[in-house]
């Protein structure tokens, strides 16, 4: 069995971290802008393909797929308020409620086939699927009553793309308004889904400051080298 794959790449960075003029997502990584990176690499494994700017930059991008001969076919949904609303309106250009969505960070330029493929496989089956891997840094928990050692075996750092089948997710959001979740496995693990996950890649970093555009060219070159 298969079902239709859809992705939704959030890109409404602003870029105040990275000390950049321009939203992050359009950063350049080894000559083109990040956002390319990981609408070519969702494109391959046969996602149709959303991409949520806030209002005041569409015209921005498609300068950019002009300037660089971008081919990659896909629609464009407005950004919201956070992070939440603009999946949620990503969410609304898709009709299939019986595919599969997988939702990207535009700032991880670096998503590889083989993550994109364990995810959908996992979706497919249990209903949605996040990729995590192992913290590697001793961890307190620090607060006005305790300071306390963690079990770091315990803890994982979560990624994306996150997967889900599309009636989920649409039910998810119908279930919990609230508009604060940061990821999609928050979402529909408050209105009682249960989340799997598969493990992550290390190299599946997110650009948030100016030293990870540095990494990223490091890791995209041997990526291109293997």
């Amino acid at each position: 069995m298969s079902l239709k794959r859809f992705a939704i790449i959030v890109a409404g960075g602003s870029g105040t971290r990275m000390q950049a003029g321009v939203p992050k997502q359009f950063l350049l990584l080894e000559g083109r802008p990040i956002l390319m990176y990981s609408m070519e690499c969702l494109y391959r494994t046969g996602s149709e393909i959303t991409v949520v700017l806030p209002n005041g930059e569409h015209n921005h991008w498609q300068s950019l797929i002009k300037e660089y001969n971008f081919k990659v076919p896909h629609k464009i949904a407005s950004g919201g308020t956070t992070r939440n609303r603009s999946v949620f309106n990503g969410l609304q250009t898709i009709d299939d409620n019986e595919a599969l969505v997988a939702v990207h960070d535009a700032a991880r330029p670096l998503l590889k086939p083989e993550l994109v493929e364990k995810l959908f496989e996992l979706a497919l089956h249990r209903g949605n699927a996040i990729p995590v891997i192992p913290v590697r840094e001793s961890l307190r928990r620090i607060n006005s009553t305790e300071n306390k050692a963690v079990n770091r075996a315990e803890i994982f750092a979560v990624q994306t793309p996150q997967v889900f089948k599309v009636n989920l997710l649409k039910e998810a959001f119908a279930g919990n308004s609230d508009t604060t979740f940061t990821d999609e496995a928050s979402l529909i693990e408050s209105v009682g889904f249960t989340v799997f996950s598969v493990q992550g890649d290390r190299d599946n970093i997110k650009i948030t400051f100016p030293e990870d555009i540095h990494v990223a060219s490091i890791l995209l070159k041997k990526q291109l080298s293997i």
